[in-house]
């Protein structure tokens, strides 16, 4: 749910009371306003607003209140107002930026995340940055990290997933990196724009299916050392992970679905000429195998804790393809119909930031206006969202070929199959579907030829 409503909190005061101007070289204090607040088994979150006399600061943070523990309450608006405090010095370097704060609150059961938008312009450049706080729904606890969420393996399961997408610049997560728990209580990894690719995104996300994995436990006692390597049970993990395990002379077959594997009794070497420290051995009647044959062969993870080993998998193999959300799929429609049409569908925004681009697109008519959520910025794009998006857009160009239904917007569906730009709803057109940044690219390069070819 996408909060545009707006609360006065003790917040604000306290963030007036440490950082004096709140705009760029203002002197005048901002305005607060009151008006809506959201409840959630752990806390109250309300929306505290700025404004300031020279429109230089706009937007909500968060005030969370209502918690026993009122030291984590304190810790909690400790991290809004040291994001407040920062940015405000940070702003004040350029007295021709605007800043601008927002605020997502995506409850998933057993987690409540707050994902705080900053997006800040200066002329025709800008930025969209995020931080993300995700609390405990039933103690009071943060979960700071991906291995606090994902467990010991949670920097390599998100590593594996995110290098997927091969996005330009990423380097591997650590304690640092940014993620919150969808609706669906999937981890989603989060980057600021241009902390990682070329920032056709506005903060690109990368979800991690977490209902496909699994993780077990295994004992050091139920595994045992060859030479300097640890060596395990191959059966009883392949097994948990769903591989169809068989023996035929010597030789195990591993099968899931259409990925199978091989490995030879005594021999170290395995498929794409890797080579096994130590070959396979059976013993008691079980094959053994080294534990770096999970990971590398298999793509587990493994961890060392005090007594035993976390192991990882996914149970099946999942799309980690990089997700589009509405605001990014926003960016790339309108940009690039901006871009070819010679049309500046973002001629009221003033950068290519997230914010001004959402602007343009309601501005015109592209993107929904409406308060109660058909469109929010980091909910996962369906097909339905981008057909309504797409429909908008060619209308609003006058692009859609003659003879194509215009009478309204609930026939988006119906007028971009007519024109084949997507396969309808018989069965290969799910509505609710959610889409790849890979796709998206595609269908903006589709409706290109569309224009062109009309």
């Amino acid at each position: 749910m996408k909060f545009n409503h707006v609360i006065t909190s003790a917040l604000v005061f306290s963030l007036v009371a440490t950082t004096g101007a709140q705009a760029f070289g203002a002197t005048a204090q901002p305005v607060i306003n009151i008006s809506a607040e959201v409840s959630v088994p752990i806390c109250t979150i309300s929306d505290s607003t700025l404004y300031a006399t020279t429109e230089s600061i706009t937007g909500v943070l968060p005030q969370f209140s209502g918690i026993r523990d009122t030291a984590f309450q304190t810790k909690l608006n400790k991290i809004i107002s040291d994001l407040y405090n920062s940015k405000m010095q940070e702003a004040k370097k350029d007295p021709n930026g605007e800043i601008n704060f927002s605020y997502e609150v995506i409850n998933s059961g057993k987690y409540v995340s707050v994902l705080v938008y900053t997006s800040v312009s200066y002329g025709n450049t800008g930025s969209d940055e995020v931080t993300t706080i995700v609390l405990d729904n039933a103690k009071y606890k943060v979960y700071d990290t991906l291995v606090d969420v994902l467990g010991p393996n949670g920097y390599k399961i998100a590593n594996k997933v995110i290098s997927k997408s091969n996005p330009e610049g990423f380097k591997g997560t650590n304690n640092a990196t940014k993620f919150f728990v969808d609706k669906n209580g999937d981890i989603v990894v989060i980057f600021n724009k241009y902390e990682i690719a070329d920032g056709a995104s506005s903060t690109p996300k990368f979800v991690i299916p977490s209902k496909e994995m699994v993780e077990m436990t295994i004992p050091f006692s139920e595994t045992y050392f060859s030479g300097e390597t640890r060596m395990v049970a191959l059966k009883s993990i392949a097994d948990q992970v769903g591989y169809e395990v068989s023996w035929n002379n010597g030789t195990v077959t591993l099968k899931k679905g259409d990925e199978v594997h091989r490995l030879t009794i005594g021999v170290k070497a395995v498929e794409n000429n890797r080579e096994l420290e130590v070959a396979p051995k059976i013993i008691n009647g079980r094959t053994y195998v080294p534990i770096s044959y999970l990971e590398t062969v298999l793509g587990g993870m493994y961890t060392a804790e005090a007594n035993s080993y976390t192991l990882n998998f996914f149970k099946v193999n999942s799309d980690t393809s990089e997700k589009i959300t509405q605001g990014d799929f926003a960016i790339m429609l309108i940009k690039s119909l901006s871009a070819t049409t010679g049309v500046d569908l973002n001629a009221n925004g003033k950068s290519d930031s997230l914010l001004a681009v959402v602007k343009a697109g309601k501005d015109l008519g592209i993107l929904p206006n409406d308060e109660n959520g058909k469109f929010n910025t980091n909910d996962l794009l369906t097909n339905q969202d981008m057909a309504l998006m797409v429909y908008n857009a060619m209308n609003k160009l006058n692009m859609l070929p003659n003879g194509a239904a215009k009478d309204s917007s609930a026939n988006a569906i119906a007028v971009l199959t007519q024109i084949g730009l997507i396969n309808g709803n018989d069965g290969t057109f799910d509505p609710s579907g959610t889409i790849t940044e890979d796709t998206a690219k595609t269908l903006i390069q589709n409706i290109l030829k569309v224009k062109i070819n009309k």
